[in-house]
C-alpha cells in the first residue's frame, strides 16, 4: 500500500489536526501542526496511519496505538486546549 504523505493540497482542515482518506490511500494534515512539538506530529501521523487498518477508535486501534507509542499521553494536555 503507498499512502500520499507529502502531496501539498490546501484544504481548508480546521477542525481537526489529520484526517485519513482510506480510499484514496492520503492522509490530509493540518498546517497548525508544523507549530505543535515533535511528538505531537508524531502522534497525528501515526494516529492517521491506524486508520488503514483500524477505521474507527476500537479497543483495536488504541491496543495498536499503545504498542507503537506506549508514551503517547504524554502530550494529553496538549491537545485539550489546542486547535
Amino acid at each position: 500500500m503507498v499512502v500520499s504523505l507529502f502531496e501539498k493540497k490546501h484544504t481548508g482542515i480546521k477542525a481537526c489536526w489529520g484526517s485519513a482518506l482510506v480510499e484514496s490511500n492520503t492522509i490530509l494534515l493540518n498546517l497548525k501542526l508544523i507549530k505543535t512539538p515533535k511528538h505531537c506530529i508524531e502522534y497525528v501521523i501515526l494516529n492517521e496511519m491506524i486508520h488503514f487498518k483500524y477505521n474507527n477508535h476500537s479497543d483495536s486501534f488504541y491496543n495498536m496505538l499503545d504498542a507503537l507509542m506506549p508514551d503517547r499521553k504524554k502530550g494529553r494536555q496538549f491537545w485539550t486546549k489546542r486547535l
